[in-house]
């Protein structure tokens, strides 16, 4: 059984990892910004995605450890990827 502490780490975890998402996001709509012709599609894309994951971020509940340990892999699985195709 986790205890109390255990239990706000991985929260703030997972918060900062959707955090980190977000982030990911904006940087991406800033820069096709300021391309030339940027494209709304995508920045409306991102945007929605952005949305969605402080949606599922906001909704997250601290006392559930199930949703809790899917919202870290899940994103850290994410960032992962993003971290990959960014090399």
């Amino acid at each position: 059984m986790k205890t109390r502490y255990e239990r706000c780490v991985e929260y703030e975890c997972a918060q900062e990892l959707f955090n980190q998402l977000r982030a990911a996001r904006s940087a991406w709509m800033h820069a096709e910004e300021q391309k030339p012709n940027p494209s709304a599609v995508q920045i409306e894309t991102w945007h929605q995605e952005a949305a969605a994951l402080y949606q599922e971020q906001s909704t997250l509940d601290a006392s559930d450890d199930e949703a809790v340990a899917a919202a870290i892999l899940k994103c850290r699985s994410a960032l992962q990827d993003i971290r990959e195709n960014a090399l």
